[in-house]
């Protein structure tokens, strides 16, 4: 199975979205720190990686809320 079947064959809900946001951001803060005092990651460049997918986080979270309000 190819990826474009994969995201033909089924709707991921924007909770489930967030929860695999969540959890790439979890890890993003837990391992770049590392790869960045093994060299194997400039810090700016962590620094904006993880900003990006804090605002992935947010986004979808705004998302969310909208969809409760009537």
């Amino acid at each position: 199975m190819t990826m474009p079947d994969l995201f033909d064959r089924r709707e991921v809900s924007l909770r489930d979205q967030l929860r695999a946001a969540e959890r790439e951001l979890a890890y993003r803060r837990r391992v770049y720190p590392r790869w960045v005092d093994a060299g194997k990651l400039d810090n700016a460049k962590a620094q904006h990686e993880i900003a990006a997918m804090t605002a992935i986080v947010k986004t979808l979270m705004n998302c969310i809320e909208r969809e409760r309000v009537p």
